[in-house]
């Protein structure tokens, strides 16, 4: 099974203010989130591919 992470973890892993990663989520450009209850999660494969592609490794 995948692990997952939500929004609040990738603001302080990525060093990227959680403001902004709502703004990515609501404009498409950060990786595919879920909702559960009020608290918004991404696989961690999703996250890495997305960070891969930001850098343009994918």
């Amino acid at each position: 099974m995948s692990e997952n992470v939500d929004f609040k973890w990738i603001s302080e892993d990525s060093d990227v203010p959680l403001s902004s990663v709502y703004l990515y989520n609501r404009t498409g450009e950060g990786p595919r989130s879920y909702k559960v209850g009020r608290r918004y999660w991404v696989t961690r494969a999703d996250y890495d591919q997305s960070l891969r592609e930001k850098r343009g490794q994918a």
